[in-house]
């Protein structure tokens, strides 16, 4: 492969050239005179040179089959140890300190699987997204799902028959609407591993909310709300309680598995949602 010719072509070229050298070695002792001497003199001498190229060819052969043999035994642990690189300046990225080396360990094969997973998928994947190393590539599947997918739903469920939807005879709706390009949305927060995304998301409606009745948008504390929801454990510090800066008065579905009504919803106000998130373990961004 190194020198142009299929494996193995040098061998069978020297047999059939030394099939070729018995043949002439024949003719020589059937005419035995200076001439045929002379030519089977040459004819040895060629022989000769074949076998010698042969020799030299499986000489190479056996170095390359050598150095093919070395190269992917040396190939896993470079491999190895460029996956250890990544993974330093992962942690360093992401601030990730482990307690020891067996927990940096485990954690190291996780995010190796994960970027070759990734990597595969970019290369290999005929979906309509991409996705990238972020934050959760030291985190199992499993983990993930444990630390971000703990919402639990409310016991408490309202009536079918009672739910009124306010914009239930809105006429037309915008065929799009992005309500960060109407300046009704802060900047993204991450709650890292505190389960309470129903105050981040609740809280997020609210400054859209704000901003639409005000003019103003501003960014409300979801640590307040998780102190005073008196709701579950009836406690609040008064101090907060008093200096607040909007305050919720109520709420309604959206009527459940209705895009329409949901399209109506968006179109006039941002709105709370609940997603399963398991599928963003490590989204990026859609073509």
């Amino acid at each position: 492969m190194v020198w142009g010719v299929p494996p193995y072509t040098g061998v069978l070229q020297c047999k059939w050239l030394l099939a070729r050298g018995r043949g002439l070695h024949g003719l020589g002792s059937a005419t035995l005179h200076r001439r045929a001497m002379y030519s089977l003199g040459r004819a040895m001498s060629g022989i000769s040179d074949s076998i010698s190229t042969c020799a030299s060819i499986n000489v190479r052969n056996l170095v390359l089959v050598l150095g093919l043999f070395a190269s992917q035994a040396l190939a896993r642990p470079l491999q190895d140890e460029t996956m250890k690189e990544r993974h330093e300046m992962w942690m360093a990225k992401y601030g990730r300190v482990y307690k020891d080396n067996a927990e940096k360990e485990k954690r190291f094969n996780i995010f190796k699987n994960n970027v070759e997973f990734i990597e595969s998928f970019n290369k290999y994947g005929n979906k309509l997204y991409k996705l990238d190393i972020n934050g959760f590539a030291d985190l199992s599947n499993e983990e993930f799902k444990a630390s971000r997918n703990g919402y639990k739903r409310s016991s408490i469920a309202k009536s079918s028959e009672t739910l009124s939807f306010k914009y239930e005879n809105v006429p037309a709706v915008p065929t799009s609407m992005d309500w960060r390009n109407k300046g009704a949305v802060t900047p993204i927060k991450d709650q890292g591993q505190c389960g309470c995304c129903w105050a981040f998301s609740a809280v997020a409606a609210m400054k859209g909310i704000t901003k639409l009745s005000t003019g103003k948008l501003i960014s409300l504390s979801e640590q307040e709300l998780v102190d005073c929801d008196t709701r579950t454990d009836d406690s609040c510090n008064k101090r907060k309680a008093a200096d607040h800066a909007a305050k919720l008065t109520g709420y309604e579905d959206v009527p459940a598995n209705s895009e329409d009504a949901l399209l109506k919803a968006v179109a006039n106000q941002p709105v709370s949602v609940a997603i399963d998130a398991s599928g963003y373990y490590h989204y990026k961004l859609a073509d």
